[in-house]
């Protein structure tokens, strides 16, 4: 038996991460058991840019780099499923600009990193 099948075996419950601060690391202690399925929500990207003094935009491309390094975790660890909510019904009311550029930085994401 593999480390990682010997890490997954006996995972019965979900495993729910505090939102993670800037340049954390995302770390399981040596005896846990490693989840099939993460679940990530990107929520207050531009926020959090705004409350640094930088433009929303900055916080939106923050988000998409942490993104990439939580998909490469998974990937290390293989995990097989990753889903991620990164756009709600109410993100619709935002500026025009805003959700072309969410949309098109998720889009250039997804060609980049997905196969």
């Amino acid at each position: 038996m593999t480390t990682l099948e010997k890490l997954r075996s006996g995972f019965e419950r979900s495993v729910i991460f505090r939102p993670l601060q800037h340049r954390q690391e995302l770390v399981f202690p040596p005896e846990t058991n490693l989840p099939n399925h993460v679940a990530v929500i990107l929520d207050g990207n531009g926020t959090w840019a705004e409350k640094h003094g930088k433009p929303r935009f900055y916080g939106h491309q923050r988000g998409v780099q942490a993104l990439k390094r939580i998909l490469e975790q998974c990937q290390e660890w293989e995990i097989p499923v990753l889903s991620v909510w990164g756009f709600s019904t109410e993100n619709w009311g935002r500026d025009k600009k805003e959700v072309e550029m969410i949309h098109r930085t998720s889009a250039r994401f997804l060609r980049a990193n997905l196969k």
